[in-house]
């Protein structure tokens, strides 16, 4: 008898436990990838906002010069005039928007994915510099927006960068490592099962 309920003990607190150490293990590694991508990020904005310093701002109407400046195959850039669209993450969408309010453009992201996103990106953008999660696009998903506030030449430019979250993910090889400990996970408490269950079946019988 006492066989048995050690075995069921041991059964249901091997599950749990290792139950737990997955979604922990999982919990961590996905934490530890997006602190990284926020810390990447930063570096990234310096750079940018490095390169608009030395650029001539003269030509910053001229959406293929911003775009070459700009233009980068990990993250999305964006860059405002005060309250007005230079430049929103690539050459197709900056000629969609251009000359357009900040207003304007998240007016029309909220009409596109049906979600407001209007008075918390204005909100959000107030402030000199931070880094946020927030939904844009819906085929794009969650990104990571870091942005500053700087000036030059007497005006207040809005320098942002993006990376979306499942882009990250993908690239850092996540998703199968998520798979990869599940699998395992799921093997190990299958054999575990299995000896628990061929030993209590010979202690019944004892």
């Amino acid at each position: 008898m006492i066989k048995k309920k050690f075995v069921l003990v041991f059964t249901i607190f091997y599950i749990t436990f290792s139950l737990f150490i997955l979604f922990f293990a999982n919990y961590i590694k996905f934490d530890n990838i997006i602190e990284s991508c926020k810390r990447q990020e930063k570096d990234v904005l310096e750079r940018v906002i490095k390169s608009l310093y030395n650029a001539d701002d003269e030509k910053f109407e001229d959406i293929n010069y911003l775009n070459n400046l700009l233009k980068s195959e990990t993250y999305f850039i964006f860059l405002y005039k005060e309250n007005i669209v230079l430049y929103e993450k690539n050459l197709q969408n900056s000629k969609k928007y251009k000359g357009a309010t900040i207003r304007e453009l998240y007016n029309d992201y909220t009409k596109n994915s049906g979600v407001d996103i209007v008075d918390d990106m204005l909100e959000m953008l107030e402030s000199e510099e931070g880094i946020e999660y927030m939904t844009k696009m819906p085929s794009i998903g969650d990104e990571i927006i870091a942005w500053k506030n700087i000036e030059i030449d007497g005006y207040r430019y809005t320098v942002g960068v993006e990376c979306p979250i499942r882009d990250i993910l993908l690239e850092t090889k996540y998703y199968l490592f998520r798979n990869i400990s599940f699998f395992t996970n799921i093997c190990s408490d299958i054999l575990i099962l299995i000896f628990c269950f061929s030993y209590y079946k010979r202690a019944t019988k004892e």
